[in-house]
């Protein structure tokens, strides 16, 4: 998705309809993008100002080839977070 600012960013609403992703990574050979099927046992964090990956592994507690969405719904809570598995 291109965007000319972070304000035109949309996130979904995943609480109220199914969404699905589709993961690529950087093909730095091709200088292109290639889909991937799962994402190497990591787990990715989303939040407005920061987004991180790591392996689930190293964090107990989360599952391998998830997206997290920290935050996005402003709760009082700055640990309230919703998954998805991939």
């Amino acid at each position: 998705m291109y965007t000319k600012s972070r304000y035109d960013f949309h996130i979904p609403n995943i609480r109220e309809k199914n969404i699905w992703f589709e993961i690529s990574e950087l093909n730095e050979e091709r200088n292109d993008w290639d889909q991937v099927e799962d994402m190497d046992g990591s787990v990715l964090f989303l939040e407005h100002y920061c987004t991180f990956s790591c392996l689930a592994t190293e964090i107990p507690g989360f599952r391998a080839n998830s997206i997290i969405f920290m935050d996005l719904w402003g709760g009082s809570n700055s640990y309230e977070h919703e998954s998805i598995l991939v």
